[in-house]
């Protein structure tokens, strides 16, 4: 009687939890807790993430979406306050881990973007993921495998390289 007891409760606590994760994953689809979900990628990200715009966030889908206008990335912690980038319009679409393909972004669109990338004579850079000064474990990024960044403003001021460069690039990649 005591095993069966158990398995009911573990049961029952893994379908409250399942239940609660898909709550609040309709909710933010939804449109609520946007700054929450805001906090979550930006303690993801370990830097401040701003969107004036809207917000679109698609979930339930095979391919989930993210489109966010008037977004501002901040530099990371390793960096002085200030800004990496400024996108008018931001569109992440994921690629969800199947047979042969683990987690990655199918395509990124940054449209109206202004890129501020700065790196020190140590080499830590902003648009670096991690601090370069500290070990960490191997992590495997996700692999961008669409890129879009037309006609983006640049100020690169890199102390390392002895390099400052300011004007438009643009980059397209696709699959």
């Amino acid at each position: 009687m005591g095993v069966r007891r158990v398995l009911l409760g573990a049961m029952i606590t893994a379908a409250v939890v399942i239940a609660a994760l898909l709550g609040f994953a309709m909710a933010v689809q939804a449109g609520f807790f946007r700054a929450a979900f805001l906090d979550l990628i930006a303690a993801r990200a370990g830097r401040r993430i701003e969107v004036g715009g809207a917000l679109e966030v698609v979930l339930f889908s095979w391919n989930p979406r993210l489109r966010a206008q008037h977004a501002v990335i901040g530099n990371p912690r390793w960096m002085p306050p200030g800004r990496t980038a400024e996108i008018g319009e931001l569109e992440i679409v994921f690629d969800l881990p199947h047979l042969h393909h683990r987690f990655g972004v199918e395509s990124l669109t940054l449209s109206g973007a202004d890129l501020h990338l700065l790196r020190d004579a140590a080499g830590r850079a902003n648009w670096q993921w991690s601090d370069p000064t500290v070990a960490h474990a191997d992590r495997k990024l996700a692999i961008i495998r669409s890129l879009n960044v037309p006609q983006a403003h640049v100020v690169l001021d890199d102390e390392r390289r002895h390099l400052k460069y300011e004007g438009t690039a643009s980059a397209q990649a696709t699959a």
